[in-house]
């Protein structure tokens, strides 16, 4: 009828009670925490215990073990990017085939939001650093590879997705930014195949973006995204065709159709 009661680790014990001291902002980043010994005395706990606990706490991100004058351990500041990488690794470690349908349909719902956010509230530096990444791109275009090419577009992008006021959104644009890189061709020659016309939709999206026009910076997100899928059908077609990767390499389903 019952079932053993399972007693946590006391290393996990310490590990969330200071992860809560976190997560509620008793502690911030940059905050020392007491000496190793402090913390062991206060817990009732060895030293080889605690250092179970810290050494979790610092593969989350949340604290930081410094060595030498003035080590110890600190409070660290988890960068958005490093979550947004652990729920990828995630992701392609399950047994899921993620497809560009998978993360063409999400990108159609955040990223058209994220381009009306950008139109509402990118200053005025923000745009111009838009523009600098444009202008770049457009300067390479005809000369440079797409391994060259492929950095400044994923920066248009992601650049526009900074400037999504809920920070959830923004933390799951920025997700699907990085598994679009992550999941290109990097090796396929595409350059006038794709960045020429990407290049052509960017503009239009960062017209409507630095004219401050929501509508139009949404509708010129979305079109973007489907630009971008037309492009990808069309180069599978061809390489598969050409007896060259085959659907599962290339991590394309051929059987989507987009509407809106």
């Amino acid at each position: 009828m019952y079932e053993p009661v399972v007693r946590p680790k006391t290393s996990k014990v310490i590990e969330d009670y200071i992860r809560a001291s976190i997560i509620e902002h008793k502690l911030r980043p940059g905050d020392r925490l007491a000496s190793e010994k402090e913390l062991a005395d206060s817990f009732g706990v060895s030293r080889q215990t605690l250092r179970e606990a810290l050494s979790a706490l610092e593969s989350l991100g949340l604290v930081e073990l410094r060595k030498g004058s003035g080590g110890g351990a600190y409070v660290g500041e988890v960068p958005f990017i490093r979550p947004q990488k652990s729920l990828i690794d995630f992701l392609h470690t399950q047994n899921i085939s993620l497809t560009h349908d998978h993360i063409g349909e999400a990108r159609l719902m955040i990223e058209p939001y994220a381009a009306r956010m950008a139109a509402c509230f990118m200053t005025a530096e923000q745009k111009g650093e838009l523009s600098r990444l444009h202008a770049e791109a457009t300067g390479k275009l005809g000369s440079a590879s797409r391994a060259e090419l492929r950095p400044l577009e994923m920066a248009f992008h992601q650049r526009i997705a900074e400037c999504i006021t809920n920070p959830l959104i923004r933390f799951f644009s920025g997700v699907l930014v990085n598994l679009v890189d992550e999941t290109n061709i990097k090796n396929a020659d595409t350059t006038q195949d794709f960045s020429k016309p990407v290049n052509r939709s960017h503009a239009r999206t960062l017209d409507a973006i630095v004219k401050g026009d929501p509508d139009a910076a949404e509708k010129a997100m979305y079109d973007d995204i489907v630009l971008t899928r037309e492009i990808w059908d069309k180069l599978y077609r061809e390489k598969n065709a050409d007896g060259g990767k085959t659907p599962a390499q290339w991590a394309v389903s051929g059987n989507h159709v987009w509407e809106k």
